[in-house]
């Protein structure tokens, strides 16, 4: 069990972490923006509580900002209204792990409406993605499969294998510099999970659940060889987790978030410890 430090206004409450983290409800007389701007705290996750597709944004104390994901065209103004009460004007690296509607599917709006320094692609995509948004005149890159790439000293990504199919990409292991790891599945095949657990997962503190929870995918031996604290799960409309990986997640003793369910989950990480809150903002 980890120790979770709870900040209640100026009140701080050292809690042992249960499966009922600090709940924050944004009304219009809280700024959002101080959540992010926590002098303790080295980088800030959020898992976005879209109607459809996933959107996390990653930011680091000193300001640098990673969007993964934008969620799909019709959850954008979702997206840009939590942007907006963090106070995000500018992201330094989009990433979109597939390119498909779910995962990109807000990016023109996006680019129209705030500046954006750089886009990463999988590289099977990038002729493609570089085709269609070319009229941006934006820095588009590829980060290829198994590549090491460290955008921030805070912040280093592995790209882990992905299959060979028409639509690839990035299933992404992040090592956050202060200790702590969050692992990105963004492909469900337990063949392919094979080949991640070749790797060294067992530090692993957080999963984003692959597919939004087939399935095809998260199978036990996973798991186990990762042993996560935490997962999450994006929501996907009309669309239900799978009953086998709800169980799976549970046996293993992971304790399991749903956007859909339990709004935007905000990881907040320090040298010694993280804490979990979920925010409806």
């Amino acid at each position: 069990m980890h120790k979770w430090k709870v900040l209640i206004a100026a009140i701080i409450l050292v809690v042992v972490f249960t499966s009922n983290p600090l709940f924050i409800r944004a009304s219009s007389d809280i700024d959002i923006r101080t959540i992010l701007k926590d002098e303790e705290d080295d980088v800030s996750i959020l898992f976005f509580d879209l109607p459809e597709g996933e959107s996390a944004l990653i930011h680091t104390k000193d300001e640098f900002t990673v969007l993964i994901g934008t969620g799909s065209e019709a959850s954008f103004d979702e997206l840009s209204e939590r942007l907006t009460r963090l106070g995000i004007t500018v992201i330094n690296q989009l990433i979109l792990p597939k390119l498909e509607d779910t995962y990109m599917g807000g990016v023109s709006r996006l680019l129209d409406e705030r500046k954006v320094e750089q886009i990463i692609v999988p590289d099977q995509g990038l002729k493609w993605f570089s085709e269609s948004y070319q009229e941006y005149k934006i820095d588009i890159i590829s980060w290829e499969e198994e590549g090491l790439y460290q955008p921030h000293p805070a912040l280093q990504f592995s790209v882990m294998e992905s299959t060979s199919s028409m639509m690839p990409a990035l299933n992404l292991d992040v090592d956050i510099g202060c200790g702590h790891r969050l692992f990105l599945a963004n492909e469900a095949s337990l063949e392919l999970e094979k080949e991640w657990m070749t790797k060294d997962l067992s530090t692993v503190n957080v999963l984003k659940v692959a597919e939004y929870g087939t399935e095809k995918g998260t199978g036990e031996d996973f798991l186990v060889s990762s042993d996560p604290e935490v997962a999450v799960i994006f929501n996907l409309h009309d669309h239900t987790v799978s009953a086998s990986v709800r169980e799976r997640l549970q046996e293993t003793w992971i304790d399991t978030y749903e956007t859909k369910q339990h709004g935007t989950i905000l990881i907040k990480v320090n040298e010694t410890d993280y804490e979990l809150l979920t925010i409806r903002f």
